[in-house]
């Protein structure tokens, strides 16, 4: 598994924003250049550039102009945004955005099958793995939230909801809640880091998942030497040389773990 070596501060640069540690969502990919990323604030969607995707800078004019929580996928020269519109009728709507033009993008409405209508999805991750898609979110039924995941052959569907991923201590109530999912596949394994947290604590978690249904083989809670005062939220997992690097804001701030893989005795 992993361990986390150091958490370190990420700098956000935009106009709108009078703190730079401010806390953001934020999902990146790696350029020759270095990095860009899709960045939510204030209920919008922004577009950035990074040398070393620890300091980022937005775009001033926002991509998505109602939205949050995105999850990004760079494709076949066509760049697929994942995220939430805020704006929706009912509660937040799950939505797809897509384009070749990274600055404009069109939007429409995201289907998973599987998905009862009275259950709320949100906190979506895409990764790619054998020949597929994969979609992870948090599913709330009855107060009770969990990780699940969907998948399918293009990124814009059909997406069939597959199953429930048993993480933490595979006992879910009202009063330990599972969130915010966010994959990396490295070596042709998924690790997919995740937020738990109950009246007592916070702490992100990272499994490694296999097997057909997706199970999980391995997982482990993250002890950082700074610890969070508030719940931590992880945004986007990546890999980048020997290291991963897991986004994560908590305490009104953005931060990124970087994480070292175990090696065997």
């Amino acid at each position: 598994m992993i361990d986390i070596e150091r958490i370190e501060p990420v700098r956000i640069d935009h106009p709108k924003l009078s703190d730079n540690r401010a806390a953001a969502d934020v999902s990146l990919w790696r350029t020759a250049e270095g990095f860009e990323c899709y960045t939510s604030f204030g209920g919008r969607i922004y577009h950035g550039v990074s040398a070393d995707g620890r300091w980022l800078v937005l775009d001033y004019y926002p991509t998505i102009a109602s939205g949050t929580r995105p999850s990004v996928a760079v494709w076949d020269k066509q760049f697929y945004v994942f995220y939430h519109d805020e704006d929706a009728p009912l509660h937040r709507s799950p939505r797809l955005a897509h384009g070749t033009d990274r600055h404009t993008l069109v939007s429409e409405e995201l289907h998973i099958s599987g998905v009862t209508r009275n259950a709320k999805i949100a906190g979506f991750s895409v990764a790619r793995l054998n020949e597929r898609w994969i979609l992870f979110f948090e599913l709330t039924r009855a107060g009770i939230t969990d990780i699940a995941y969907a998948d399918a052959q293009k990124l814009r569907g059909p997406w069939i909801t597959r199953d429930i991923l048993a993480l933490g201590d595979g006992r879910r109530t009202q009063h330990c809640v599972l969130m915010s999912p966010a994959a990396a596949v490295v070596g042709g394994n998924i690790f997919l880091f995740y937020s738990a947290f109950d009246s007592r604590v916070s702490q992100v978690g990272c499994a490694t998942l296999g097997g057909e249904p997706l199970h999980v083989e391995d997982q482990v809670y993250l002890t950082p030497a700074r610890r969070f005062a508030t719940r931590p939220s992880v945004t986007c997992a990546l890999q980048w040389g020997p290291h991963m690097y897991a986004y994560i804001h908590a305490e009104r701030e953005t931060w990124r773990a970087i994480c070292r893989m175990r090696t065997s005795a």
